[in-house]
C-alpha cells in the first residue's frame, strides 16, 4: 500500500515523504488536495503487518478474518490508485 499511496504522489508531482507509514501517506494527498474515500482512509491499519512481518515471533499471528480485511482494504487501496492514474 505504501509503494501504491507513493506512486500516486509522484504522479500528482508531490514529492513523496520518507515513510513507512501509511497515515502520513494520506495525510501528505490530502495537504495536496487529493480527497482520500473513507474506505481508502481504513489502509492507515495496514502499516503494522509490515512491523509484524519484519519481526516475526515478537507478534500474535495473523487470524484467518484479519488476513481477509486486510486484503480487502489492500484490494481496495490498488483498485482506487489505479483509478487515480488513468
Amino acid at each position: 500500500m505504501e509503494k501504491y499511496l507513493k506512486a500516486l504522489l509522484i504522479a500528482h508531482d508531490v514529492e513523496s515523504p520518507h515513510t513507512h507509514i501509511i497515515a502520513r501517506l494520506l495525510e501528505t494527498l490530502e495537504q495536496n488536495k487529493i480527497p482520500v474515500p473513507g474506505n481508502i482512509k481504513l489502509s492507515v491499519d495496514l502499516t503494522g503487518y509490515a512491523v509484524h512481518t519484519r519481526y516475526p515471533g515478537l507478534y500474535e499471528p495473523v487470524t484467518e478474518d484479519g488476513f481477509r480485511e486486510a486484503l480487502a482494504v489492500s484490494e481496495c487501496v490498488h483498485a482506487w490508485v489505479r483509478k487515480q492514474l488513468r
